[in-house]
């Protein structure tokens, strides 16, 4: 009787975020959950007027491929905890990127000549 055959190997796990982030201090990204599909991924960047950059988790599905970033509303998406239990967006910490110098005050106006004659 013929040997049967090997196993395929197993497929290469990916983490969605660094563990040695945790060892060192560091939070992990944020958790979220996308409402149409029940998707999860985790947050990569809060974007400006209500868009998140997005890493969808290891199942492809409709709103994209294994581990792939994808851009979605604020609207569209339940934050979770690390215990995955749903959270109020308003708790999303905020990145504090470099704040602009504040303009310097206009100087007042030069003094204008009279038009007339001396």
């Amino acid at each position: 009787a013929p040997a049967p055959a090997p196993a395929p190997p197993p497929a290469p796990v990916r983490l969605t975020h660094d563990p040695s982030a945790s060892l060192s201090g560091k939070k992990p990204p944020q958790q979220i959950r996308i409402d149409a599909t029940g998707r999860l991924g985790s947050v990569l960047q809060k974007r400006q007027r209500g868009w998140w950059s997005v890493e969808l988790d290891e199942n492809a599905g409709p709103d994209g491929g294994a581990f792939q970033q994808v851009s979605v509303r604020s609207t569209q998406i339940t934050l979770l905890d690390a215990a995955g239990a749903e959270m109020p967006v308003s708790t999303m910490p905020v990145s504090k990127g470099k704040k602009k110098p504040a303009p310097a005050p206009a100087a007042a106006p030069a003094a204008k000549k009279p038009r007339g004659r001396p």
